[in-house]
Parts: structure tokens; C-alpha cells; sequence
């Protein structure tokens, strides 16, 4: 089964919380469509702000990618152990696979306040950035299908985020 965000803030085809990280509450995640509430202005201090950061961002460590700042693709690696990429290339939050067939998390790591996990990543390895490791991976089964789900930072509590990228796979 295959799932989709319908961009209002809800999970379609899931049960309710299912995309929740283990441990959370509906109330500590706050999962929030994209874009939501933010407002752009583009007059002369916007462009100033705007070129400024462009050259902070363009003249540091090539090495380092920059905050995830809206919806991202996702591809996933054969195999029972695979990678998650997702493009374009920034860092992002939050990592869940979950069994959409039950909503249990399969393995799950994050990046307290933050947005410092970088792509890609391999399932059960805690990647760097990440702060915690909150559900220990179970071995995926070969055959059945699970989801990935990556989130950004958002704030301003420690695991506000939204959701910018989700896939389902098949190992």
C-alpha cells in the first residue's frame, strides 16, 4: 500500500499516528504541511539578507550540505540493509522507517533541534549528526514493503518537524 502526504498535515492510507516516532505523542511532534505560514518578502533587505546568505553559504565547506528548506525525493537501495538518498542534496532532522502494514517503527534516528543528518544514510547505522537513536533497527524481512519517512527541523520545541519526503520499498 502506498502512502502520501496530502500537504494539510495528515498521513493519508495510515493509522492515525503512524508516523510518529517511537516514543512521541501527537503533542511533542508537531507535524505541519510545508510552507505553511511563511511569509516572503522581496523587497530591498530581503534581496540584501538573501545575497549575503547566498555567499556564507556558497564560500564555506563545500563538504557540508545546507538545511533541508522544503520537500525532498526520496530513492532507497535494494537489499535488507539499504541506503536512503534523498536530492537535494541537505540535511535534514529526522529519519523513520516504519511497517505501514502495522505502524510500528523499524528504526529510527534524529538530530535533537537540528537539522544535521545529510544524505545518504544506511538503515541500522547511526549516521553522523544524528543525536539519538531512538528505536534500535529490527531486521526487515525481504518481500515486504515499509516506508521511509524524513523530516526537517521546524522548531521551536527540541522535535518540532514536518515531513518533506516520504517512499515505500519493497527489500
Amino acid at each position: 500500500m502506498s502512502t502520501a502526504s496530502d500537504l494539510t498535515g495528515k498521513v493519508t492510507g495510515q493509522k492515525p499516528g503512524a508516523l510518529l516516532p517511537y516514543g512521541y505523542q501527537p503533542s511533542t511532534l508537531s507535524i505541519t504541511p510545508y510552507g505553511r505560514g511563511v511569509a516572503m518578502t522581496t523587497g530591498p533587505s530581503f534581496l540584501c539578507v538573501a545575497a549575503v546568505l547566498v555567499c556564507v553559504c556558497g564560500c564555506g565547506d563545500s563538504g557540508t550540505a545546507p538545511d533541508c528548506a522544503g520537500p525532498v525525493n526520496l530513492s532507497v537501495g535494494s537489499g535488507t540493509t539499504p541506503q536512503f538518498r534523498w536530492t537535494p542534496a541537505c540535511r535534514l532532522f529526522l529519519v523513520l522507517v516504519e511497517d505501514p502494514a502495522n505502524g510500528e517503527d523499524q528504526w529510527g534516528v534524529e538530530s535533537d533541534s537540528a537539522n544535521a543528518i545529510a544524505s545518504p544514510i544506511t538503515y541500522g547505522i547511526v549516521p553522523k549528526g544524528a543525536t539519538k537513536q531512538f528505536r534500535a533497527p529490527t531486521a526487515l524481512v525481504a518481500g515486504h514493503t515499509y516506508q521511509v519517512a524524513v523530516f526537517r527541523f521546524t522548531g521551536p520545541g527540541h522535535a518540532d518537524g514536518v515531513i518533506i519526503g516520504q517512499a515505500s520499498f519493497t527489500p
